[in-house]
């Protein structure tokens, strides 16, 4: 399974694709064969202004499996697969490695060109970038207790 890092600028084309390249070429080879996507919406609130920030996962379909797995398949009720299915979509490669994001999804981030794709383990976070901006200018820098938890 695919691990990502690193934060990405990119740009919305008027189709509503992205150029996905610098993310394929992480994937196995057996997640290359697949050029389909599950995308999930989520928020965040900072704790500066309270304030829910949007973003949306993506996930290849063996993280997707994995998360699913893991999150669903434990108590799959009616109500928390009501909900589930209310956030989640799908997205797809097209012949040139750009990846289609439904509309409902960039309204949803209020995003209209610019995005911030976000490495985050098996899936990727996309933000809209004036949003992500907040976001990250709210909570700051991680101080030195942050980062000695990775030491």
């Amino acid at each position: 399974m695919s691990s990502y890092s690193g934060t990405y600028s990119y740009t919305v084309d008027d189709k509503g694709r992205i150029n996905f390249k610098k993310f394929l070429k992480r994937l196995s080879a057996e997640e290359r064969v697949n050029p389909n996507y599950h995308l999930m919406r989520q928020s965040i609130e900072s704790p500066g202004d309270k304030k829910r920030y949007p973003f949306f996962y993506i996930f290849t379909e063996t993280s997707w499996k994995k998360f699913y797995d893991e999150k669903i398949e434990i108590k799959p009720t009616p109500e928390r697969l009501t909900i589930l299915s209310n956030l989640c979509g799908e997205s797809s490669l097209d012949g040139s490695e750009r990846m289609s994001l439904p509309k409902e999804f960039l309204e949803f981030i209020k995003a209209k060109k610019n995005l911030v794709l976000q490495g985050d383990g098996d899936r990727i976070q996309v933000w809209s970038k004036e949003n992500y901006d907040k976001y990250f200018s709210m909570i700051g820098k991680p101080d030195q207790s942050m980062l000695d938890m990775f030491s």
